[in-house]
């Protein structure tokens, strides 16, 4: 998404730098808050919200000003976590400018919102008070069980939520992701026994925008507010093709015909299943036979059922 105009913050805006040293390697240690402490000290508060219960007391804690900035230092799942929190205690008429700061060990939310930079380069810039473009990001609105809502940017099960079964395994990181990658699209022409682990159909009922889908098992769901959902896969690409309409991609396909179709999403091509959906939603739903798992900006979640709608817009400052 294009910025719709430049942000010079005032000085007398109110900077709040939400951590969470348990997100990836560059933020695990003393050392990094220290450092952290160090740049923020007179400038910003650093608050730590490694725990829900953090997390909470600290957005409770925020000033009410008009003022205010809140970065987040962490990966894509502490970027959920905050605005989730955000949106539930503060309401979406008091939502604060945000800041990402790439903390994280993929940092996929991170990349599609700003321009590659060192997290202390793009802390330190904002801390400086240098100049910043205003993005407006679109979100998604997720609610689990008809209660808890969410706010994040991909969720997905099936393939996605055996890949990142696959990806804890291995230890994480992007070069993880991408073995696992390469190893289920070469074994899916030979129906290897990882590629039909990773491509399992998961037993589920979807509705979209009312219209009850026909197949009772996925290997793949997956929906997006990004074109790119990461390691260069463009399979949600109509995503911010319609405003207030989120992207939905399945299959139902097995491994032997799923997997083989790698190069298609690359090149941000649709999937090839007569049974598959690929549309811009307003609403949809998921529900699992049992409770399933469903991963919200690589979190997982344990759940009966979700509804999946266009969630808010947020103001986003982001370096040249």
């Amino acid at each position: 998404m294009d910025p719709k105009t430049e942000e010079k913050p005032s000085a007398a805006a109110c900077l709040v730098a939400f951590a969470n040293s348990k997100s990836g390697r560059l933020l695990r240690g003393s050392s990094a808050l220290k450092r952290i402490g160090a740049l923020c000290e007179g400038r910003a508060s650093l608050v730590e919200v490694s725990t829900e219960a953090l997390l909470l007391d600290a957005v409770r804690a925020l000033p009410a000003g008009p003022n205010l900035e809140v970065a987040i230092l962490g990966g894509d799942g502490t970027h959920m976590r905050v605005m989730s929190a955000l949106h539930e205690i503060r309401g979406i008429e008091a939502l604060p400018l945000l800041v990402s700061i790439p903390f994280g060990t993929v940092n996929t939310t991170n990349r599609r919102w700003n321009k590659r930079g060192s997290p202390y380069e793009v802390l330190a810039g904002w801390l400086r008070r240098e100049p910043l473009l205003l993005r407006r990001q679109p979100t998604l609105s997720i609610t689990l069980d008809g209660a808890r809502t969410l706010i994040g940017c991909t969720v997905g099960t099936g393939l996605v939520a055996q890949f990142f079964d696959a990806y804890e395994a291995a230890g994480g990181g992007p070069a993880a992701a991408a073995r696992i990658a390469i190893q289920s699209f070469v074994g899916s022409f030979t129906s290897s026994e990882f590629s039909r682990t990773l491509m399992k159909p998961t037993e589920c009922r979807i509705t979209v925008d009312g219209v009850l889908a026909a197949p009772e098992r996925f290997s793949l769901v997956v929906c997006s507010v990004f074109k790119d959902v990461g390691l260069g896969i463009k399979v949600t690409y109509k995503a911010g093709n319609a405003a207030n309409r989120v992207a939905l991609v399945t299959s139902s396909l097995p491994a032997s015909k799923l997997g083989p179709q790698f190069w298609r999403v690359l090149s941000g091509r649709a999937l090839l299943d007569p049974q598959g959906l690929d549309c811009l939603a307003e609403q949809w739903s998921i529900r699992f036979t049992g409770a399933g798992p469903l991963i919200i900006d690589g979190d997982r979640f344990l759940v009966n059922s979700a509804s999946i709608s266009a969630g808010p817009t947020w103001s986003v400052l982001t370096p040249f």
